[in-house]
């Protein structure tokens, strides 16, 4: 199956053997059975300066297949003689060792991320993404890995922290607000409360508006203590939220 798959022949033996006239009657009949297919006769060392040559640049962790293809050629060639012949094999060399730097580069990226603060996000983000493109080859490669965990562990124990924080100055927020409601509620009682008093020392066809003031006041002065119930428990709420925050926030610091 030619060119469809992997099946090489090998063919050794010293010169004047016929070597080279069996492969041209192979060639000729595969070209019998696939007049269209192309059949390329190369030295192994012009083969070997193809393949460094489709390595390319820039060099990527999707180079690594093209150079291991071309390393295998030129490890296979027969003798150091042909070897010699490769002209380009520090173009070889070059890509070996520039496609190793792939993971001196991610850990660059760690290192760069320093101390961990809330603003460590999109160092720790570049750094996590440039590591997963890795091969698993390059990841073994790269030493402060565990720096990386640690870190984004720390930002998000950090971030948690914050939330707790914002959480805690909504909660309080919220609790000066309904301390204000209250106020204003106890004065809207109070208010009722003398208007009702004020009733009540009225004249006998006053009575009913007397008894409906009354129960105004009374009404008034019950919205008065939900509301500053609720401003209680907001407050409460409040100071625990606040409370926790900081606490988690000194093991932060201790950490």
């Amino acid at each position: 199956h030619p060119s469809g798959e992997y099946n090489p022949l090998l063919i050794y033996g010293n010169s004047g053997l016929g070597k080279t006239h069996l492969l041209y009657a192979i060639c000729n009949e595969i070209h019998q059975n696939n007049p269209k297919m192309n059949i390329v006769y190369i030295k192994g060392d012009d083969f070997t300066n193809e393949l460094i040559d489709a390595i390319g640049t820039p060099i990527t962790v999707d180079s690594k297949a093209a150079i291991d293809a071309a390393r295998t050629a030129y490890n296979n060639l027969a003798t150091n003689a042909d070897r010699d012949l490769v002209t380009n094999y520090e173009t070889l060399t070059k890509a070996e060792s520039e496609y190793l730097a792939l993971a001196d580069k991610v850990e660059a990226l760690i290192d760069k991320i320093g101390n961990v603060t809330l603003d460590s996000g999109d160092a720790i983000t570049a750094a996590r993404e440039a590591y997963d493109g890795l091969t698993a080859e390059l990841q073994e490669l790269v030493d402060n890995y565990d720096v990386l965990v640690k870190a984004e562990n720390d930002y998000a124990y950090l971030m948690q922290i914050k939330d707790m924080l914002d959480k805690a100055e909504a909660a309080k927020d919220a609790a000066e607000a309904a301390q204000k409601s209250a106020d204003e509620a106890k004065a809207a009682a109070e208010e009722a409360k003398k208007a009702a008093e004020e009733a009540a020392n009225s004249t006998a066809a006053d009575k009913e508006a007397a008894a409906k003031a009354a129960e105004e006041a009374k009404a008034a002065q019950e919205k008065a203590e939900a509301a500053q119930t609720a401003a209680d428990e907001a407050k409460t709420a409040a100071q625990k939220a606040q409370a926790a925050a900081e606490a988690a926030n000194e093991q932060a610091a201790e950490e």
